[in-house]
C-alpha cells in the first residue's frame, strides 16, 4: 500500500495501517481522520516554561534590552527510553547519547543543530535514560481505541506518564531541573523514544509529536484509581511530583514532551538508529514555533526551507539526520535573531549568510509597524544547510493575524519563490533551485510590480522593493526600498514616425522619429528635478542625447512625448535595435533598456508552437543570428494575419514545434498562397502541419504543401537527401533526435508526393523508396515554399557525418535570395594577390547570372545586391572565407526590371559594380 508521509505537530504521518515502505523523505500529509486531533494538539503549542520564556526573550530583545538576555540558555533533557510490555530494544542509551549529544556524529548532533541555529545563544543537551518496559502492551499505546490512532488520542501520552512513574524508581530527576518556584524545582521538558520504527516511513506505531501529558494525568486522577499511577503524585494542575528533591524542594516534571521511534525506516524489529530530524523539529515546538508546513495537505507550506515545515529530512527532503536551518521567522520569534528594520532606501546592502550571522532584514508593509512584513535572509549550502536544492535570498511574507500555514492563499509565513511558480504553494514541489533569488531564473528584482510581487494580501502596494539582486553566495548585495523616495517606471513605449516618412508605423532607414513614453512614480514620494534622456550605442542609430526636465508626483504618472529624437541613418537595415531610457533622480539612475526595430526585417519568423516553455524559437534566432541574418518574431497568432506581417516581407520561417491541430488554418494558408503568388517565399517545418491538414480535408492547405500525410513516422529519425534533388544534393542527411536538437520529434509525417507538382526532397530511414520527408515548389511569380515535415529545431548538429541546422538553414534561404549554388572557389593556379569584384556575367540577364570575385587573404566576405536608392534586396554571400577566387549564381527572379548595384566588401576593401535585370 503507498504512505502519505507527514510531519506534523511537528512529527511525520502516513495514512494506515500495515505501510510498505516509503521514501524517507518529507511529503507532508494528515489524513482527514486525524486533523482534528492534530489541531487539538497544535493549540497547546505556546504553552509551557519554553514557549513562554523564548516569546518573553524575543520581546525584551525587539526592545533592545539585550543585556536581559544574552546569557547563554541551557536546556537538559532527559531522554527517557521505553518499550513496550512486549517489545525489546535495539540500541543502547549510549547511541542516543552519542548520536544527540556527545557524538562522535559525523552528520551533526541535535547539540550542535541548536548551537549553530541559535548562534551560541541555546545549549542542547540531556542524558539518555533507560530502558524503561512499560506495564501495556504495543497494541494498547498505539492504537488507543482505534486501529488507525497511532497513540493520538491518549496511547502517546500514555506511555509518556507510564515511562516517567517507571523511570522514576531509578531516575534522580533532579539533575534536570531548570527553575525553582512556590510549588517545587521544575523538569520543564522530557525527550521519549519508544521502541520500533518510523511511522513516516511506513510503520504501525506512535507518531512522533509534541504534547504535553497534563490533561491526561487528570482524566486519570478523575477516574478515581489507576493500577500505574500514585495519583496522589498528580497536581492539581496536572504536573507530576517525582520522589526526588532539589535543595528540600520537590522535583515536578511539568508534563510537556517531545516522542519519536527508536528506528528509522518502517520495520519494528530491524534498522538504524532514528536520526536527530525529528526530535530538533519537535522541540522547535517545544520551544513554541507552529508547523510550517499546511496541515489541511492542499500546499507545502514552506517547504524544505525551514525546519518546522520539511527541513526536519534535510534540505533536499532525503538527509533526516542533518536538518535544514529554521526560517528567519523561526529565529526572529525566538529572539535569536533581531532583524534589522528598513526605514528608508538602502543601496547596495550586503546580507551574510544566515547560518553563520544573526542577518536578517525586516521591511514593513508600507514602512508601517504592526502589521504584515516581508524577511530577507542569505541561505548558503553550508552547516546544516548543506543540503539545500538552491542558495540565495529567501524572501519571507509574514502575515501576523494568521497563526498558521494552513490557509495557502494567506498563510503565516509564506515563501516568495523567485521562479514566480509558487510550487511550494500548490504542492507540486518542497523546494528546490528556483525559490531563492536570483536563483535559475536569475530573478534580480522583487517589488510590486515583478513575479513574484510584495503587494500585500489585499492586492494593495506595500512599497517594499528587494531589487538588483547579487549572485548567490556567502555575502550578497541588494537595494532595499521601502517607498521613501521616487521610484520611476516605465510602463510604455511607442514610436512614430514624424517628418518625411512613408506610413508604415515604424521608423524605416532615412527616417525620423518620436517616443512616446508612459511614466509612473509608484511610490508615495514627489519626484521634482529628475532628467530623462535617450541613449544610443548603435552607429545606424541617431538620437538626441539632451536631458529632459520632468517632475512626478507621488503616485502619479507622466505622459511624455520626445519629438523627432530618433533618426535612421540612410543605409540602415531593417532590424531589431537596442536603446536605452535613462532616468536621474537625486537618489538613483533608473536605466530602462528596450529595443524597438527599424522598419520591417525582411525575414519574419512565425512561432506556431502550443508548448511556450520549449522555447522552439530559439533554434532558429540562433541560426538566423550566427549568419548575421535580421528577422523578427512574433508568436502563436490568431488565424489570420495582419498585413504588415506580409507585405514588408521577403521570407515567412513558420513553424510548429509540438502543436498538433489546427496548424495553418484555411485562412492562414490563403494568405501564405497569396503571399508566395505575389513573388514571397515560405519555409514551413513541423512535425504535425501534413497530418492536421489531410485530417480537417484541408483544400487550400494541400495546395501550400503540395504534398498529403500518409502516417507518423514511429522508428528512426534520419532523413537522407535525394541525390539529384536542389535540396537533397546539398543536405545528404539529417539526424533529427538527441544531440544539441530540440528532442521534441513524437510524430514526424511521411509525404505522398505528387512530383508533377512539387519537387521531395528527403527520404525517411533509407536512399530509396517513397517515404518522402520534404518537398519544394515555386510559382510562376517566382514565390517559393519549402516544406519539411519535421520540425528543423530538432536537427542533431553533433551528429557525425549528418548536417547541422546551419546548413540547412542556409540552403533554403540561398535558394530564396536566388543564390542557386553557394559560392565556390575557382580552380587557380596560386593565391589571387588583389581583392577585385568582377562584372557579372550575363548582363543584362533574366533571370540567373554569376558573379566572380577573388579575395587575397582569409576574412570575413559580404556581398549584397541594393537597388538604386540603396535599399538591400539580396545578400548572396555574408560568412568568412579564405584567400581564392570564387563565384555566385545569383537568381532574380523576384526582383522587377531595371538597374541594381552590387557591392563586394571585405574589412576596409570595398567594391561595387552595377548589373541589369531585364524581363
Amino acid at each position: 500500500m503507498k504512505r502519505l508521509v507527514l510531519l506534523f505537530t511537528c512529527s511525520v504521518v502516513f495514512i494506515a495501517r500495515g505501510f510498505a515502505t516509503v521514501p524517507s523523505s518529507f511529503t507532508g500529509t494528515i489524513p482527514e481522520h486525524l486533523r482534528s486531533q492534530v489541531a487539538k494538539i497544535q493549540k497547546e503549542y505556546n504553552s509551557g516554561y519554553w514557549a513562554e520564556k523564548f516569546a518573553r526573550k524575543a520581546e525584551l530583545r525587539a526592545m533592545g534590552l539585550i543585556d536581559a538576555v544574552a546569557a547563554v540558555e541551557t536546556v537538559n533533557a532527559p531522554v527517557l527510553m521505553g518499550t513496550y510490555s512486549n517489545s525489546t530494544e535495539r540500541y543502547s542509551p549510549q547511541t542516543f547519547q552519542q548520536l544527540l549529544f556527545d557524538g562522535p556524529n559525523p552528520t551533526g548532533t541535535m547539540t550542535k543543530f541548536y548551537l549553530e541555529n541559535s548562534y551560541g545563544q541555546l545549549y542542547m543537551t540531556g542524558k539518555a535514560l533507560g530502558w524503561f518496559k512499560t506495564p501495556r502492551t504495543f497494541d494498547y499505546y498505539v492504537h488507543d481505541g482505534g486501529s488507525i490512532n497511532a497513540g493520538l488520542v491518549y496511547g502517546g501520552r500514555d506511555f509518556t506518564i507510564d515511562l516517567i512513574v517507571e523511570a522514576d524508581k531509578t531516575v534522580d530527576f533532579s539533575q534536570f531541573v531548570k527553575y525553582t518556584d512556590g510549588e517545587g524545582a521544575h523538569v520543564p521538558q522530557i525527550a521519549v523514544i519508544h521502541t520500533g520504527a518510523d511511522a513516516a516511513a511506513g510503520a504501525d506505531n506512535i507518531w512522533s509529536h509534541r504534547w504535553n501529558i497534563r490533561g491526561r494525568l487528570l482524566e486519570r486522577k478523575s477516574a478515581g484509581s489507576d493500577p500505574y499511577v500514585d495519583l496522589s503524585r498528580v497536581r492539581a494542575d496536572g504536573k507530576y511530583t517525582t520522589n526526588d528533591t532539589y535543595n528540600g524542594l520537590p522535583v515536578i516534571i511539568d508534563g510537556d514532551y517531545a516522542i519519536q521511534p527508536e528506528l528509522a525506516g518502517s520495520s519494528n524489529t530491524s534498522g538504524s538508529p532514528k536520526p536527530i530530524g525529528v526530535f530538533t523539529h519537535e522541540f522547535g515546538h517545544i520551544f513554541g514555533l507552529p508547523d510550517l508546513y499546511d496541515t489541511d495537505n492542499t500546499s507545502a507550506g514552506l517547504g524544505n526551507w525551514c525546519l518546522m515545515a520539511g527541513g526536519s529530512y534535510g534540505g533536499d527532503g532525503s538527509h533526516e539526520a542533518t536538518p535544514a536551518h529554521m526560517s528567519a521567522w523561526c529565529k526572529e520569534k525566538l529572539g535569536w535573531v533581531v532583524p534589522t528594520l528598513v526605514t528608508s532606501y538602502l543601496p547596495h546592502q550586503s546580507i551574510k549568510s544566515v547560518e553563520v550571522y544573526p542577518e536578517v532584514y525586516r521591511i514593513n508593509v508600507r514602512n508601517t509597524p504592526g502589521g504584515q512584513y516581508f524577511l530577507v535572509e542569505n541561505r548558503q549550502k553550508i552547516g546544516f544547510d548543506q543540503y539545500l536544492l538552491g542558495s540565495g535570498l529567501l524572501i519571507f511574507h509574514i502575515d501576523p493575524t494568521r497563526t498558521s500555514n494552513s490557509n495557502e492563499s494567506r498563510p503565516l509565513v509564506d515563501l516568495e519563490q523567485a521562479d514566480g511558480l509558487r510550487q511550494l504553494n500548490t504542492s507540486t514541489a518542497r523546494g528546490d533551485a528556483g525559490d531563492p533569488f536570483p536563483g535559475s531564473t536569475n530573478n534580480r528584482n522583487f517589488d510590486g510590480y515583478t513575479k513574484p510581487d510584495s503587494r500585500d494580501y489585499a492586492l494593495l502596494q506595500s512599497y517594499v522593493g528587494v531589487r538588483n539582486i547579487s549572485n548567490s553566495d556567502t555575502v550578497m548585495y541588494a537595494d532595499f526600498d521601502v517607498g521613501t523616495r521616487p521610484y520611476i517606471l516605465v510602463n510604455a513605449i511607442q514610436e512614430f514616425e514624424t517628418g518625411t516618412h512613408n506610413g508604415n508605423g515604424r521608423i524605416d532607414a532615412g527616417e525620423t522619429g518620436s517616443l512616446k513614453i508612459a511614466l509612473q512614480n509608484v511610490y508615495p514620494t514627489v519626484l521634482t528635478n529628475g532628467t530623462i534622456k535617450l541613449e544610443s550605442t548603435d552607429p545606424d542609430v541617431i538620437v538626441d542625447t539632451n536631458a529632459i526636465n520632468i517632475s512626478i508626483g507621488a503616485l502619479d504618472s507622466l505622459q511624455l512625448t520626445l519629438n523627432s529624437i530618433i533618426t535612421i541613418q540612410p543605409q540602415a537595415s531593417s532590424r531589431k535595435i537596442q536603446l536605452n531610457i535613462k532616468i536621474q533622480t537625486l537618489l538613483q539612475t533608473f536605466q530602462y533598456p528596450f529595443s524597438m526595430f527599424i522598419g520591417y526585417p525582411k525575414i519574419l519568423l512565425m512561432d506556431y508552437d502550443s508548448v511556450a516553455a520549449d522555447n522552439i524559437s530559439s533554434y532558429y534566432e540562433t541560426t538566423l543570428s550566427s549568419q548575421q541574418k535580421f528577422f523578427e518574431t512574433v508568436s502563436y497568432l490568431s488565424n489570420t494575419l495582419h498585413n504588415s506581417y506580409l507585405q514588408y516581407r521577403d521570407v515567412i520561417i513558420l513553424f510548429s514545434g509540438k502543436k498538433a491541430w489546427n496548424i495553418v488554418s484555411d485562412s492562414l494558408a490563403d494568405q501564405l498562397l497569396t503571399f508566395v503568388n505575389n513573388g514571397g517565399n515560405v519555409f514551413l517545418s513541423g512535425q504535425n502541419i501534413a497530418e492536421d491538414i489531410k485530417k480537417r480535408n484541408s483544400t487550400i492547405g494541400a495546395s501550400l504543401i503540395r504534398a498529403t500525410w500518409n502516417k507518423n513516422i514511429l522508428l528512426g529519425r534520419t532523413l537522407y537527401g535525394i541525390g539529384n534533388d536542389l535540396f537533397g544534393n546539398k543536405l545528404s542527411v539529417f539526424a533529427v533526435s538527441g544531440g544539441n536538437g530540440a528532442r521534441n520529434q513524437v510524430s514526424p509525417d511521411e509525404l505522398i508526393v505528387d512530383t508533377a507538382l512539387a519537387h521531395p526532397s528527403f527520404l525517411w530511414n533509407s536512399k530509396s523508396g517513397t517515404a518522402y520527408g520534404g518537398v519544394w515548389w515555386q510559382h510562376l511569380s517566382g514565390g517559393k515554399v519549402v516544406f519539411w515535415a519535421f520540425g528543423f529545431e530538432a536537427i542533431n548538429d553533433s551528429a557525425v557525418g549528418a548536417n547541422s541546422k546551419d546548413q540547412a538553414m542556409t540552403a533554403v534561404l540561398n535558394w530564396f535570395s536566388g543564390i542557386t549554388s553557394t559560392p565556390e572557389i575557382e580552380p587557380t593556379a596560386g593565391v589571387p594577390s588583389v581583392f577585385e569584384l568582377k562584372q557579372n556575367y550575363p548582363n543584362p540577364f533574366n533571370p540567373v547570372t554569376t558573379i566572380s570575385y577573388t579575395i587575397p587573404t582569409e576574412g570575413m566576405v559580404s556581398l549584397k545586391v541594393y537597388d538604386l536608392l540603396g535599399k538591400e534586396v539580396a545578400t548572396l554571400v555574408n560568412q568568412k572565407q579564405e584567400a581564392g577566387r570564387y563565384a555566385v549564381h545569383f537568381n532574380a527572379s523576384h526582383l522587377s526590371s531595371g538597374m541594381y548595384l552590387y557591392k563586394l566588401v571585405m574589412g576596409a576593401n570595398v567594391q561595387v559594380k552595377k548589373l541589369m535585370v531585364l524581363k
